[in-house]
C-alpha cells in the first residue's frame, strides 16, 4: 500500500513539471508513475509548449491583452490596430506608429510629414 502511494507521488512530480510546461498532466502522471527514472529527466529538459493565446501590451497602461482586442480591459481605451498609425500618446506629434511587436516606435507624423523621434 505504501509502495502504491509512493509511485503515485513520484508520478505526480513529473506530471506537475510537464503541466507547467503546457503538457497533459494525466498522461504525464501515468508515464511518471510507470517509468519515473526515465520520465523525470525528460520532463525536466523538455521545452515548454508555445501558448496558443497571442497577447500584446496596451500601449497606454501596459496591461496584457489578447492580440485581437480592440479595447483595453484595464483602462478601457481603444487599442490601435497592430502595425498602424495612432494618436501620439506622448502628445509631441499628431501621430505615432504603433507596432504590435515593438510597441510605440520613433516614427511620427505631423501635417502629413513623416519623421523620426525618440520614444518616451
Amino acid at each position: 500500500m505504501i509502495l502504491l502511494g509512493l509511485i503515485a507521488v513520484l508520478g505526480l512530480i513529473t506530471a506537475v513539471i510537464a503541466n507547467n510546461k503546457g503538457h497533459n498532466m494525466f498522461l504525464w502522471w501515468l508515464f511518471g508513475s510507470a517509468f519515473f527514472i526515465v520520465a523525470l529527466p525528460i520532463a525536466l529538459i523538455m521545452k515548454p509548449k508555445p501558448r496558443s493565446g497571442v497577447t500584446r501590451s496596451c500601449p497606454f497602461c501596459m496591461e496584457v491583452v489578447p492580440a485581437t482586442a480592440s479595447v483595453c480591459r484595464q483602462c478601457h481605451r481603444d487599442l490601435p490596430p497592430m502595425g498602424t498609425w495612432a494618436e501620439d500618446p506622448y502628445h509631441r506629434h499628431e501621430l505615432r506608429y504603433f507596432d504590435a511587436t515593438n510597441g510605440w516606435t520613433g516614427f511620427v507624423q505631423d501635417h502629413g510629414q513623416q519623421s523620426v523621434d525618440s520614444v518616451g
